[in-house]
């Protein structure tokens, strides 16, 4: 199945709404559509519908269920909260590896003062 992005569209809405109600905590918030987007994309490219299926509905109901998944069973909806604790953890879990493994690349996003722009984060560690 070839991806049409002007069917998606309302597909894509379609999932979001569903999440947003599925997740009455968290809601809709930005960023969701590129996750949403990206799996409707990739789905369109690897389900084989038969002739009798409804795609939007397919792959509107696959990419609800696996954003489900990768919110609540993957704990990815606490890049979505308020303080973004998921993606701060993320951040300083990269900022540990960047210092231990590749010590000059650190180095050099320090003395650039790259990190400067990333003052929320924490590039010390």
């Amino acid at each position: 199945m070839a991806f049409d992005p002007y069917a998606t569209r309302s597909t894509l809405r379609n999932v979001l709404r569903a999440v947003a109600n599925y997740d009455k905590e968290i809601g809709y918030t930005q960023g969701m559509n590129f996750v949403a987007a990206s799996l409707l994309h990739g789905l369109a490219r690897s389900i084989n519908l038969s002739p009798y299926d409804d795609p939007d509905e397919v792959l509107g109901t696959t990419a609800f269920w696996i954003m489900v998944y990768i919110n609540f069973e993957l704990n990815w909806r606490e890049l979505y909260r308020d303080g973004m604790p998921k993606l701060l953890g993320l951040v300083h879990a990269f900022s540990v590896k960047l210092k231990r493994d590749l010590p000059r690349v650190y180095g050099l996003l320090k003395h650039y003062k790259v990190t400067r722009h990333l003052s929320k984060f924490d590039f010390s560690a």
